[in-house]
């Protein structure tokens, strides 16, 4: 049977093939899409009296009943034959052989052997497709997921100190509005205002480290924060109070700066605060 089996790949190889059939981008696509075998574009060599194509093979997948066979055209040996209107597929690194001979209409009956671990025949039918074909049904057959969009639901507006001394409290104000109410910028309007957002707040030092951090709720559209800024603890400069606000998977950010201020007066005391 083995001799039988490399006598069909022999007289394969030495059959001189014709090339009516055209496999550039095409795609071999078996009913129960167990094979699937792709052909990049054809190989041209102009000689002085004639022209030569050879077709290629891109990539095959074919699930069989005790294996599964990968074929990759840029690293296995295969060789791609066209004998009239039927393709001839020998493969030498993965041992295996198809035959797929035109029944008319661009469908092929397939006859697959594999000589690997004895000689096998399995059987397939299938259809000769352009690559255009297969990626447009391919599309269609992959549902559409629509993107939510999810509209905002809360206006944020802010207010705090923008200096403060060592040893003062430091407040910081945020108001809230349902955005379909108002949604503009006037700190004196309260028409609209929402209760029951979260606030999250945080003093970040010079270096960015969290100091302090604030939470709570707004009521009656106002959530007001107060932080005493310590004694010789938080050195003079810039710092960041970064404030989130979130309702009903709306959310807000906003990072503000104030400077502390040192009180610090040589020969001891704190400085004129008027």
């Amino acid at each position: 049977m083995l001799l039988v089996s490399l006598f069909f790949v022999f007289s394969i190889m030495f059959v001189v093939p014709s090339y009516a059939l055209n496999l550039e981008n095409k795609i071999l696509v078996s009913d129960d899409e167990n094979l699937l075998i792709a052909f990049s574009p054809n190989t041209v060599r102009h000689l002085l009296t004639e022209t030569i194509t050879t077709p290629n093979l891109e990539f095959g997948i074919i699930r069989l009943v005790d294996q599964d066979i990968l074929l990759e055209g840029a690293f296995d040996d295969v060789s791609v034959k066209i004998l009239g209107n039927s393709i001839v597929i020998t493969s030498f690194d993965v041992p295996v052989i198809i035959y797929a001979r035109n029944v008319g209409d661009n469908n092929y009956s397939i006859n697959l052997y594999t000589i690997d671990d004895g000689f096998k025949k399995q059987t397939f039918t299938a259809t000769l497709e352009s690559e255009t074909a297969v990626q447009t049904e391919l599309k269609t057959s992959i549902p559409v997921i629509e993107e939510v969009v999810t509209e905002p639901l809360i206006n944020v507006l802010t207010s705090h100190y923008s200096n403060v001394d060592e040893g003062d409290p430091f407040k910081f104000v945020v108001k809230t509005f349902d955005i379909n109410k108002y949604d503009g910028s006037d700190w004196g309007n309260f028409y609209g205002k929402l209760d029951g957002v979260s606030i999250h707040a945080e003093i970040l030092g010079l270096a960015n480290q969290v100091l302090k951090t604030v939470d709570g709720v707004t009521e009656n559209g106002v959530f007001e924060g107060v932080v005493m800024v310590p004694e010789n603890l938080w050195p003079p400069g810039w710092y960041t109070l970064s404030i989130n606000a979130s309702y009903k998977g709306d959310t807000f950010h906003d990072d503000l700066k104030f400077f502390v201020e040192s009180t610090f007066v040589p020969g001891g005391g704190k400085g004129d605060q008027s």
